[in-house]
């Protein structure tokens, strides 16, 4: 992917998010959202990733 110009996600509020976003983990890895829950019954927000070394996290909360 060469130069990244993702933002990082814990800077980017929930409303801004969107499938298909690049975003750069807390750690600095690079990678674009996949998929987006919000549970409002149970208070929480998920976000699935497909990072730039080819793994992928699920259900990650957003803080």
């Amino acid at each position: 992917m060469g130069k990244y110009s993702g933002r990082k996600i814990s800077d980017v509020p929930w409303e801004e998010l969107h499938v298909g976003m690049k975003v750069v983990s807390a750690r600095g890895t690079p990678g674009e959202i996949t998929r987006l829950r919000s549970f409002p019954e149970d208070s929480y927000d998920s976000i699935d990733f497909k990072w730039e070394n080819g793994n992928e996290s699920f259900g990650m909360f957003h803080i």
